[in-house]
């Protein structure tokens, strides 16, 4: 749907500055030197936000809104602010169903396959360098 397309973009557009003004206060921080303090801060409210709205915002919550609002807040505000939120709402949809098992795959799996991911782009982008000089 084009109204569900349109409020994802809209709502990543703010998730994304959100993210960006956060990591600038938090790097501005004289504490904040030497560890990434801003992306956990992200990460730890992203999480949390998603899950009160999840509660709050799905069916059987406080308030249960057309898919085009659904699809502004968690694809694109959470989306844009940290897909980690995505991440850990599903793993706890996983626990919660009972698939403890399969949480812990996604958590590892995750973790492994996406700085194995980072690692071999980088590797890539040594590569290309390499072939352009």
């Amino acid at each position: 749907d084009v109204r569900e397309a349109l409020a994802v973009m809209a709502g990543g557009a703010l998730g994304s500055l959100g993210r960006w003004l956060v990591a600038e206060w938090i790097a501005a921080m004289p504490w904040s030197a030497g560890f990434p303090y801003g992306t956990l801060l992200v990460n730890v409210a992203g999480s949390f936000g998603i899950g009160v709205f999840s509660e709050l915002l799905l069916e059987g919550g406080l308030w249960n809104p057309g898919s085009g609002v659904r699809a502004l807040i968690f694809a694109g505000i959470f989306g844009g602010f940290t897909t980690f939120s995505s991440f850990s709402l599903q793993t706890l949809a996983l626990m919660r169903s009972g698939q403890v098992l399969l949480a812990g795959v996604n958590i590892l799996s995750s973790v492994a396959l996406c700085l194995a991911a980072v690692w071999v782009g980088a590797l890539a982008a040594h590569w290309l360098l390499g072939l352009v000089k």
